[in-house]
């Protein structure tokens, strides 16, 4: 019941301004810099851009593949969007994505198979994935600091084997060089600041660039729809679900 009180409350919650929205991601700068695991910068113009209700969207160049950078502030209780970005067993963020669970070797981690097929003429790629909450980092800030990264995984033939399911991995897919990103979920104002970042490479003959911009251009499709399900939950994450955890391994409990 308090669950859904919270959750119908937010919207009521007053929407930052660029001040606050600048001094609460200046205010976490310390914290991010030294647990962080793949640090992420934001401009003036992406704060602005969030007070203002839109999507932020940035290039951010590095060396070899550049990363896609979006931010979005929302009302909703972070444990609903926590779970609107975790709950992969019910839903996928990206469409046409095959997945495949690896059995995790730590706590607050998940291997992933990832298979995703291309239009014709392109081979469909794949990869492996190691992904990880962030432990640490949410026990420093109090859980002001949420994060969630992966790499491509280590071991990558070894893993594949445990698939055991026909047709997985495909022969004919390309296997990607690059796969990286992650989720940062941060305590500003009364409500919580959502960034997302990613860096691919598909391989074969699909330049990087190409793939880059292609990211760039559906981060707005992305952080919308994550936050389009976190007003769900509550229909959704009920007893009975398979339990998603926060940073720390502490269960949600349900709606």
């Amino acid at each position: 019941m308090l669950a859904l009180l919270l959750l119908a409350s937010a919207t009521l919650a007053a929407s930052p301004d660029l001040g606050q929205l600048r001094q609460g991601w200046e205010g976490w700068q310390g914290l991010l810099a030294s647990q962080g695991r793949m640090p992420v910068a934001l401009r003036e113009v992406d704060l602005a851009q969030v007070a203002a209700g839109e999507v932020a969207r940035q290039r951010e160049k590095l060396g070899g593949t550049d990363r896609v950078v979006g931010a979005a502030w929302s009302a909703l209780p972070r444990d609903a969007l926590w779970v609107a970005i975790l709950d992969d067993a019910c839903h996928t963020l990206v469409k046409g994505l095959t997945e495949r669970h690896l059995a995790p070797e730590l706590p607050g981690q998940k291997i992933l198979y990832q298979h995703l097929r291309l239009p014709w003429p392109l081979s469909a790629r794949q990869w492996i994935i190691d992904i990880r909450n962030n432990d640490s980092l949410y026990r420093s800030s109090a859980g002001g600091l949420w994060e969630r990264t992966w790499t491509l995984a280590e071991r990558r033939e070894e893993r594949a084997a445990m698939i055991g399911e026909a047709g997985f991995p495909e022969p004919g897919a390309v296997w990607t060089p690059l796969n990286e990103g992650g989720w940062l979920l941060l305590d500003v104002g009364e409500g919580t600041l959502l960034v997302y970042h990613g860096r691919a490479d598909v391989g074969g003959a699909v330049p990087a660039e190409l793939s880059t911009r292609f990211a760039l251009s559906t981060l707005e499709e992305l952080l919308r729809g994550v936050i389009e399900r976190a007003e769900q939950v509550s229909g959704h994450y009920r007893t009975g679900h398979t339990p998603v955890v926060r940073p720390d391994g502490s269960a949600i409990a349900p709606w």
